[in-house]
Order: structure tokens, then C-alpha cells, then sequence
């Protein structure tokens, strides 16, 4: 006798960063696409880099998703990724001396 198929209706997402998500949640990541997609050239214009540096990016840090074929990046994703290399400027006091 065959055993009934108990998997889900849909199958699981397999992300880019090569981890596994069921689809409950991969709906809570939803707000990663508030601000939309961007292609891999309007990526390149908005971080002021080049191809193979966002490529590079795509590899390691930066999530990505195919569109009718063609690469796309969460424009939050871009934002985060410049917002961790901020550097917040040391505050002097009159003497020159760095303020905590």
C-alpha cells in the first residue's frame, strides 16, 4: 500500500544565500520588497559601483531574486548594506580631546 504525500500544497523557497524557507517565512520577509527591486544596472547607479563589484556583493552579502529571467535587488537590501558601513565622526571638546 502507498503512503499518502503529507508535504505542503507548495513547495519550499531556496533563497539565494543557499538556506532553505518555508514559505510562512518567506511571506514575514516580505517588507525586504516595500521599496521595490532594482536591476543589477540601477543597483550599480545607486551605490556608485561597478558590475563586478555588485556581483561579487551577490555572492556573499547581498540577496537577490530572478524577474522574468533577469537578476533583481531589494532596493532595502541596499540600504542596510550602506547603512552598516556608516562611520559616525568622533566628537572633540574645546581642547581637542574626544568626548564619549
Amino acid at each position: 500500500m502507498k503512503t499518502r504525500d503529507t508535504s505542503p500544497a507548495r513547495p519550499e523557497r531556496r533563497l539565494r544565500d543557499h538556506g532553505v524557507v518555508s514559505n510562512a517565512q518567506a511571506v514575514r520577509n516580505d517588507d525586504i520588497f516595500a521599496d521595490g527591486l532594482l536591476s543589477v544596472q540601477e543597483a550599480c547607479l545607486w551605490l556608485r559601483c561597478k558590475k563586478t563589484a555588485l556581483y561579487k556583493l551577490m555572492k556573499t552579502t547581498v540577496p537577490w531574486t530572478r524577474v522574468a529571467g533577469r537578476r533583481k535587488i531589494p532596493k532595502r537590501a541596499l540600504v542596510d548594506l550602506a547603512a552598516v558601513g556608516l562611520v559616525r565622526p568622533r566628537r572633540r571638546g574645546a581642547d581637542g580631546a574626544d568626548i564619549s
